[in-house]
């Protein structure tokens, strides 16, 4: 970065306000426990550690940066930021004890939380989608994502860190069985997509689930196949509420998990079908299943066409009308 600040503005005060809690003596330099516990931090990565020390031709003290290590009113530490720079640290000392550290004080866990997403998305390497969402939940300072993370239990999907052991609070959502992963961004995209109708997410995963229940792709949620049945259900709430359609679309969609096995590939086919028009992704998965659902069921004599075309017909044309004039 430059010494002259380019651009200009209003907001800028000079000297800013301190910050709750953000007072000169909240934040200390010192030595630590070198083994003390890491703050739901992201994995430390052998090929990270080894990308470092050949970029910087080894260890070099000009460019450690101290591990942040925030300390609560009872006298508990929790290491904030750094977990590359201790491996750095124990590699290149391996009999030490203790690590330099910048402790700064934090009055709660939320606290450590928003710390950490302030510091890690501002001035540095911007972190993951997920690893950004999930310290913005414990933060407690983002309502929209309290929100997110109630609709991903609601639709029995959860995302999570990854981390191996018992990192509590490293997975937000639904932790029970038979819930699926899912990629945050994608998620956030249907939910604003359907921001009005966010039981027809619930209905569209629960259905997934199900029907691939059986299969090997049954852990992580494909965005596209969750997007596009979420959408066909909004456009089409007979096939929820209704159940003599509910319960011929539960049936059809196991059938079409048990024949292809994978939900890209699923989608993939009702993309297809319903266009491939590849800025209305979902409006073409929509129109795609449909199509294929409602030509299986009169094939079935489950329902018939004019039932298909009186409770469906008028919400099938104006998915076509919406693919063509995107």
């Amino acid at each position: 970065m430059s010494k002259k600040v380019y651009g200009s503005g209003a907001g800028l005060v000079s000297p800013a306000p301190i910050a709750p809690g953000g007072e000169r003596e909240k934040s200390v330099e010192g030595d630590v426990d070198i083994n003390v516990n890491s703050w739901l931090n992201r994995k430390t990565k052998f090929l990270a550690l080894l990308k470092h020390l050949k970029a910087a031709h080894g260890f070099d003290h000009r460019i450690f940066r101290r591990v942040t290590v925030a300390r609560l009113p009872c006298g508990e530490q929790w290491l904030m930021d750094g977990d590359h720079s201790r491996a750095l640290y124990k590699n290149q000392y391996p009999k030490a004890e203790t690590i330099p550290a910048t402790i700064v004080e934090c009055k709660d866990y939320e606290e450590i939380s928003l710390l950490f997403y302030l510091l890690n998305e501002g001035a540095r390497t911007k972190m993951s989608a997920v690893a950004s969402f999930i310290h913005r939940y414990h933060s407690g300072q983002f309502p929209e994502d309290q929100v997110i993370g109630k609709e991903l239990k609601k639709s029995g999907l959860f995302v999570t860190l990854g981390l191996t052991g018992d990192h509590k609070g490293q997975t937000i959502g639904d932790t029970s069985d038979g819930a699926y992963s899912v990629r945050i961004k994608g998620f956030k995209a249907i939910s604003k997509s359907l921001k009005d109708d966010k039981p027809s997410i619930y209905y569209a995963s629960k259905l997934i689930r199900e029907s691939f229940s059986d299969t090997k792709d049954n852990k992580k949620m494909a965005k596209e196949l969750l997007w596009g049945l979420s959408t066909l259900i909004s456009v089409m709430p007979v096939l929820r509420t209704n159940s003599k359609f509910s319960s011929a679309l539960n049936e059809w969609l196991a059938s079409q998990a048990s024949v292809v096995c994978k939900q890209q590939v699923l989608s993939g086919n009702f993309k297809s079908a319903g266009g491939k028009v590849g800025n209305a992704d979902a409006l073409c998965v929509a129109l795609g299943a449909y199509e294929g659902f409602r030509r299986w069921s009169e094939s079935k004599g489950l329902i018939s066409s004019s039932t298909f075309r009186k409770y469906c017909g008028s919400a099938a044309k104006n998915l076509k009308n919406r693919i063509e004039k995107s």
